[in-house]
C-alpha cells in the first residue's frame, strides 16, 4: 500500500526520526558495515522502501540506485537477489504509478544498468534470475531495446522456457513471445 506524507507523519509523531534521516542512516549504515548479515537486512529494508513511490526522492538524493547495482556485482548471491527486487521494484513503480519518476529509468540505462541486469540471467539463484527477467520486462524501451533484446538473452530465455519450473518457463515464454515474436 502506498503511503502519504501525513500518514509517516502521524507514525513518526513530533520526536521521530523523519523518512528520509532514516533512509540516510541505513545508506550510512551500509557503507560502515564491514558485516554480510547487516548489508543483506539494510539492501532488504531499502528494497522495500522502493516499492512506494512516495520515497523516490529520498532514494534519488542518497544514491539508493547506486547501491542496487553495486550490489549485483558483489559474490555475495543473497546481496544480488536483494538488489535486483529494490531495482524491480523501482521499476514496477515506474510503470504503475500514477507519480511517474523516470529519472531510475534512465539512470539503470544510462549506467550500465542493463548490462548488470543482463548478468543476472546467468545466476544460479531462480529468483536472481526470474527477477532479472521481469526488470528486463519493465525496463524495456525504445532507448535500451538493443541492450535487452539481445541474441544472447534471447537464447537464455529460450532455456529457460523449457525448464521444469513453471515461474521460470511461463515469464520466459512470455516475454519470448511479446518481444522476440518466438513461441515454443
Amino acid at each position: 500500500m502506498f503511503q502519504s506524507h501525513i500518514h509517516i507523519q502521524k507514525r513518526k509523531g513530533s520526536k521521530g526520526t523523519s523518512r528520509f534521516q532514516y533512509l540516510q542512516d541505513l545508506v550510512n549504515e551500509f557503507q560502515e558495515t564491514q558485516s554480510i548479515e547487516d548489508k543483506q537486512q539494510i539492501i532488504a529494508n531499502l528494497a522495500n522502501f522502493s516499492y512506494d513511490p512516495i520515497n523516490y526522492n529520498w532514494l534519488w538524493e542518497l544514491n539508493v540506485i547506486d547501491l542496487f547495482l553495486d550490489c549485483l556485482v558483489e559474490e555475495n548471491l543473497m546481496l544480488q537477489e536483494l538488489a535486483i527486487g529494490g531495482i524491480c521494484n523501482l521499476c514496477i513503480v515506474f510503470i504503475y504509478s500514477f507519480m511517474l519518476d523516470p529519472r531510475f529509468h534512465s539512470y539503470i540505462v544510462e549506467n550500465d544498468g542493463i548490462k548488470l541486469i543482463n548478468s543476472c540471467l546467468t545466476s544460479s539463484v531462480l529468483e536472481i534470475v526470474i527477477t532479472a527477467i521481469m526488470t528486463l520486462l519493465l525496463l524495456l524501451s525504445d532507448d535500451c531495446r538493443s541492450d535487452i533484446l539481445t541474441r544472447e538473452n534471447r537464447n537464455c530465455l529460450i532455456e529457460f522456457s523449457k525448464s521444469n519450473q513453471s515461474r521460470l518457463s511461463t515469464i520466459a515464454n512470455l516475454f519470448l513471445k511479446d518481444h522476440f515474436n518466438y513461441a515454443i
